[in-house]
């Protein structure tokens, strides 16, 4: 596989660079937050931003570089996730963020010649060419199996300078995805269970159940979007964060057998609950179990006092995107996933 050495960082006006540290992770967070992401680590609670320091799959001072001002204020980072198998290639998670990407703070597309004249334009063509330099680097250590690999980088669809920006470092489109939004004020749908089903809300003791329940669930996606988890990056990525929300996080149990499940974060300031994941097993589908899922979480959300449902959805996977709309979910916006696929020599 074709690589080289790291390329040299632009000396730009008031910038430095370096790799980020574990006392990053606040400002990092507040970078997500300030309207780019996704693309980042997508504004997840504070505490996951420290797991990602002690995930020992990565090392920050050689997978990471960050822009940083003459006060040492995170103006831009990178960071090149370790490469994950999936079903039938690698894939490398390119996260980055910055203030303004190839673009005006409006989001307005400026003219080619423009987007290489301003510093946050020429970082973020920089910091691109590094992550895919690094990620090559990362690849080259994988077995010689024949395997493609592919690198990942997401944004919003509306985000018209990072899209010019991916295509122009050859990235093309993959994958879409869509939030949605619900008023928990509107008229419930009430959606009995089928015969036989059972649901209990998570308790630590039922936490591989819906661990479980997640890979059965979600099986039939790892081509495109997951690569199974086990026990320690289940509980450390979904249950063992900050706002997880137990009391409507549900698992839906055929006898002892976990068919399906609904987990949930809290979003207090908000008032707002999130379905992080809601999945049927494959058996279990067209059975009317995931809109009684659905219908139980939302009547969680409403006793807890909260006023908005909120969730993501794959813009592919059509019967998801259905039973959310019949749900009363509406689309507040969309964001896609690009891909470049690095062949094996």
């Amino acid at each position: 596989m074709t690589q080289g050495p790291l390329p040299t960082p632009p000396e730009l006006p008031g910038r430095a660079w370096r790799p980020l540290q574990p006392s990053d992770a606040g400002a990092m967070r507040a970078l997500d937050l300030s309207g780019s992401a996704p693309g980042g680590l997508a504004a997840d609670p504070l505490q996951d931003y420290d797991y990602a320091f002690d995930d020992a799959r990565t090392d920050p001072a050689s997978d990471t570089l960050a822009a940083v001002d003459k006060r040492d204020a995170l103006l831009a980072y990178g960071w090149v996730q370790a490469p994950r198998q999936l079903d039938n290639e690698y894939r490398v998670d390119l996260l980055w963020q910055a203030a303004r990407a190839g673009g005006t703070a409006s989001g307005k597309p400026l003219s080619k010649r423009a987007v290489v004249a301003t510093p946050a334009a020429i970082a973020a063509d920089f910091l691109l060419d590094w992550m895919e330099t690094r990620a090559r680097q990362r690849c080259a250590e994988l077995p010689d199996d024949g395997l493609p690999r592919r690198l990942a980088l997401w944004c919003w669809a509306d985000q018209r300078p990072r899209l010019s920006l991916y295509e122009r470092h050859g990235y093309t489109e993959r994958w879409a995805q869509q939030h949605m939004r619900r008023n928990l004020r509107r008229p419930r749908p009430a959606v009995p269970f089928p015969n036989g089903i059972k649901i209990v809300p998570w308790e630590l003791e039922h936490d591989e159940l819906m661990r479980q329940a997640y890979d059965s669930a979600f099986r039939d996606q790892r081509q495109r979007d997951d690569g199974g988890i086990d026990t320690a990056d289940w509980q450390r990525l979904y249950t063992d964060v900050a706002e997880f929300c137990p009391e409507v996080s549900f698992i839906a149990l055929h006898g002892d057998e976990p068919v399906g499940l609904t987990r949930c974060l809290l979003h207090k300031a908000e008032k707002e609950g999130e379905i992080g994941q809601l999945g049927v097993v494959p058996e279990w589908r067209r059975r009317r179990l995931g809109a009684a899922l659905l219908a139980a979480t939302l009547f969680g959300f409403v006793e807890l006092g909260l006023r908005w449902a909120t969730l993501s959805v794959d813009l592919h996977n059509k019967p998801a995107v259905k039973l959310f709309k019949h749900a009363g979910f509406t689309v507040t916006r969309r964001y896609v996933g690009f891909a470049k696929v690095i062949a094996p020599e």
